[in-house]
């Protein structure tokens, strides 16, 4: 998940190319596209070639957003049971921009290496200020988890609120994310210039994180960005010591 980034330089056809050829890769050919803009009035996704026809139709500046999907079986009622999914959302207001990549772990393990790779090639498209990289069921919904979207939860699970706090912070007008904010802790967290500013008790943020191996381990996977992975197992660590300072908004 990217957030936190501006589209002025986005090459959308270029982009799409990439994940044709991310998706082949893995064996699969996406079936389905959804494209929003002022000038498509259906929410629903069609097929990938009718979805490269409307944009061929739009103005390519309007865009609000692109999902790709591969879904081995589409069934017009269930059509998101995609085993690959990549959804692009765009607002006017570059802090609340969102890419999404959703792959089923069948597909693709979730490994440090493959991120990082992975992360590297998107960096030509975008560049965002902050991310994160999880595993999460998918009935639980992966795919919109990022957008602050409850799915798949039992009435009264704790997590429903630290979900509807990001929707808050992130997404609506009055939130308080500010570039060098974070979500929560996550197994792979994508750090920008505005983190190396933040500090724990005057120490520069990855000062820190390098002093201590349970802190994680930190990468630059090209200027500006960085890949911060923490262990599973000391993901509460590490999020009971930074959750005083007011940097994390949604625990």
């Amino acid at each position: 998940v990217f957030h936190d980034f501006s589209i002025e330089n986005f090459d959308v056809m270029k982009w799409i190319d990439y994940n044709v050829s991310f998706f082949e890769s893995m064996g699969l050919t996406p079936n389905r596209m959804g494209v929003t803009a002022p000038e498509i009035t259906s929410k629903s996704t069609v097929t990938f070639k009718g979805g490269l026809k409307q944009l061929e139709r739009i103005n390519l500046k309007t865009l609000q957003g692109v999902s790709l999907f591969a879904n081995p079986s589409f069934d017009e009622k269930d059509n998101w049971e995609a085993i690959c999914t990549t959804l692009l959302s765009l607002s006017l207001n570059a802090k609340s921009n969102t890419y999404v990549l959703c792959v089923d772990e069948q597909v693709m393990p979730f490994k440090k290496n493959l991120i990082n790779k992975i992360t590297i090639e998107l960096l030509d498209f975008f560049k965002p200020h902050y991310g994160y990289g999880y595993e999460r069921l998918f009935k639980l919904g992966p795919i919109w988890y990022p957008y602050g979207t409850i799915q798949g939860l039992e009435w009264g699970d704790k997590e429903e609120d630290a979900i509807t706090k990001w929707l808050d912070e992130y997404y609506m007008s009055d939130g308080k994310y500010k570039s060098g904010d974070l979500r929560d802790i996550y197994p792979m967290n994508f750090l920008s210039r505005a983190h190396e500013k933040l500090k724990i008790d005057n120490q520069p943020f990855f000062d820190w994180i390098k002093a201590d191996s349970k802190r994680g381990s930190l990468t630059e996977l090209k200027e500006s960005l960085w890949a911060w992975w923490v262990e599973p197992d000391n993901i509460s660590y590490v999020r009971e010591v930074l959750r005083p300072l007011g940097w994390m908004l949604a625990v």
